[in-house]
């Protein structure tokens, strides 16, 4: 139920796999927030869910990437 609330607001991030690596992660949040107006919280919660769902575990926190100047504009 909650991945097809997701889906509309953050598909670039839900999209990414089991195998996604760090820096596709990264681009996949700031893409989603820049193209699909989700929102920070929209999409950390995104983020957590396909996070749990894939099994990530990455040396960084990916979303750090979500702060004041963290996305390429």
């Amino acid at each position: 139920m909650a991945w097809k609330y997701f889906v509309p607001l953050a598909p670039r991030v839900l999209g990414a796999g089991q195998a996604a690596s760090l820096k596709s992660v990264q681009l996949a949040l700031c893409r989603d927030v820049m193209l699909t107006h989700a929102t920070i919280p929209q999409e950390l919660s995104a983020y957590a869910l396909a996070s749990a769902y894939y099994g990530w575990s990455f040396s960084a926190d990916p979303t750090d990437i979500l702060s004041a100047a963290g996305c390429p504009r």
